[in-house]
């Protein structure tokens, strides 16, 4: 089950892709709660600063629960980051939330691409396959 708390001033359909992040957590056999927060890049840039030592806003950022045997963790997802990216990517807003919450959701389960090679590319195609169970219209790169 996925908690979406919507953190901005931006109206977002949450019933929609609150739909869709449940059909993620589903094909991937979820069993815990994730929390995903929609924060503008003033929110994430203090996150990324404060855990990462990176005094940048980011898409994503997601954190394992160590202390709630029944959550998995949270993902942080910024809203402007994605509308930044919507002309670069040929997606919109909800399309790239999706997205981004996949790859969060990911590094929550254990896949990294911090180092590149394998891991990224098992990841790559792993965000690939769920992103188009969500979007089966939706061609991305392989890159």
């Amino acid at each position: 089950m996925v908690t979406v708390k919507n953190q901005t001033s931006k109206e977002i359909d949450i019933k929609k892709i609150t739909a869709l992040f449940n059909l993620v957590v589903h094909e991937k056999r979820v069993k815990k709660k994730v929390n995903l927060y929609l924060v503008d890049n003033e929110a994430i840039k203090e996150l990324n600063r404060k855990f990462f030592k990176k005094n940048k806003p980011t898409n994503v950022i997601s954190f394992p629960e160590e202390g709630d045997k029944k959550t998995l963790g949270e993902i942080i997802v910024s809203v402007d980051y994605c509308e930044k990216e919507q002309e670069e990517t040929g997606l919109d807003r909800e399309e790239l939330i999706v997205f981004y919450f996949i790859h969060g959701l990911l590094h929550l389960l254990g896949y990294e691409h911090i180092h590149g090679g394998k891991e990224e590319k098992i990841m790559r195609k792993e965000e690939l396959r769920l992103f188009r169970k969500c979007f089966p219209d939706i061609e991305l790169e392989d890159e």
